[in-house]
């Protein structure tokens, strides 16, 4: 069995985790504005708060057939 880290996760749950998400930027990429990485708690909060301001204060572009 793999080592287990602090969250819980085995060396093998960490491998599945990476590739899924990975295969997942490759898909969605081209609709995502930022990615946002769950590491560093406090930093990660940080960013997420400034994007919200950001979308709240700053116009930006959405596909019509998300509005119809």
């Amino acid at each position: 069995m793999g080592a287990t880290y602090s969250r819980g996760f085995t060396d093998a749950e960490l491998q599945q985790i990476i590739t899924a998400s990975e295969q997942l930027y490759q898909i969605y990429a081209n609709y995502c504005d930022m990615v946002l990485v769950n590491g560093n708690l406090e930093l990660a909060f940080s960013e997420l708060c400034h994007a919200v301001a950001k979308l709240d204060s700053e116009p930006c572009w959405i596909p019509s057939s998300w509005i119809e």
